[in-house]
């Protein structure tokens, strides 16, 4: 009867040790997953950021100048007032590809300084130029105007980076200059690293 009694105590706190092991290896089991779990989002992190610093190391920036042209030497003393040429510059640290540039007219911005500034050289024309390749700190002219006019106009530039990705940015102003109005890639990537760094 004592034996019975001393056996089945034994067995029982074998099952209760045997548990006790069970929950405690579980515990840690699932402790070294989740710390597993950290490392490896960590690294995808890391990853991802250094696939992004690498690309935007490699990124070209299109600007779109207008720039007055210069009389010739002959004519120094006479300011040219009509014509300027436009520039595509490449200020970013990456070759552009298969660049293509197009020029809209907006015709329902700018009428009151047009109404201001008579003009007497005609209108403006849409264009569009594409080029095969603007290397890192070039500078390539696409267009000479020969217009005084004040129209409002939409420059479109579109490219492919190292990496193939396309890009788009949008510039729009007159003769007097252009503003930066879209650059989607800026705030793409700020949008990724925003992403990536907030992620839970």
């Amino acid at each position: 009867m004592t034996s019975n009694l001393f056996l089945e105590l034994m067995t029982l706190l074998i099952q209760v040790v045997v548990l006790f092991t069970l929950i405690v290896t579980a515990y840690y089991v699932i402790k070294y997953w989740e710390e597993t779990q950290a490392m490896k989002k960590e690294m995808i992190i890391q990853n991802k950021l250094s696939s992004l610093t690498l690309k935007s190391a490699l990124l070209p920036v299109l600007d779109v100048q207008f720039e007055r042209v210069k009389a010739e030497p002959e004519m120094a003393q006479f300011e040219t007032q009509f014509a300027y040429d436009i520039f595509i510059e490449n200020k970013g640290n990456g070759p552009a590809f298969n660049v293509f540039v197009q020029r809209l007219i907006v015709p329902g911005e700018n009428k009151q300084k047009q109404a201001v500034r008579q003009t007497s050289r005609g209108k403006l024309s849409q264009f569009t130029k594409p080029i095969h390749m603007i290397g890192r700190g070039e500078k390539v002219k696409i267009h000479r105007e020969q217009s005084d006019s004040y129209e409002y106009v939409r420059i479109i530039v579109s490219y492919r980076d190292h990496f193939r990705d396309l890009h788009k940015s949008t510039f729009e102003g007159d003769r007097d200059g252009l503003k930066l109005k879209e650059y989607p890639v800026l705030e793409d990537y700020q949008k990724i690293v925003n992403k990536i760094t907030d992620a839970p």
